[in-house]
């Protein structure tokens, strides 16, 4: 059983000025709660379809996540998926639409847990929940950065 939800913002940018602030890989850092921040090990540079980037949290436990860029199209839309970590399946999609001086940002998650049906069942939920507040904690710090 798959589950999925989607966040939408809007920032109070234009999408010339959102845009390469996602794309830069160090922005993640910068717009993650502190207990989702990571290390880099390795990440393919430019970003484009087909580059891997392999992070791994900095609090325990430590999880290990190797993504791919699945799809990249500068200013609008790019798609990670997790080709290794701590999910069954993930499949992230970053929409970017200019509204004139604001930009509005999409984020469409798609993820499956390990421990088969009866325990995405239950925790599937859960997850959501925590994933949508990390994701809308990464909205809101993305407009206090960005507005500047």
């Amino acid at each position: 059983m798959q589950s999925e939800f989607i966040c939408s913002s809007i920032i109070p940018a234009p999408l010339e000025k959102v845009w390469p602030f996602y794309a830069d890989v160090n922005s993640i850092n910068k717009i993650s709660p502190p207990f989702a921040r990571v290390n880099f090990e390795r990440v393919d540079l430019p970003l484009r379809a087909g580059s891997e980037i392999v992070f791994v949290a900095r609090y325990p436990p430590h999880l290990r996540w190797h993504a791919k860029i699945e799809a990249f199209v500068p200013n609008s839309h790019f798609v990670d998926v997790q080709v290794e970590g701590p999910f069954a399946e993930w499949r992230h999609e970053h929409i970017f639409k200019a509204h004139g001086e604001k930009t509005e940002m999409i984020d469409q998650v798609t993820f499956r847990l390990k421990g088969g049906e009866a325990l995405n069942k239950f925790l599937a939920p859960l997850m959501t929940l925590l994933l949508r507040a990390s994701i809308s904690f990464r909205h809101r710090r993305t407009r206090i950065l960005l507005q500047r």
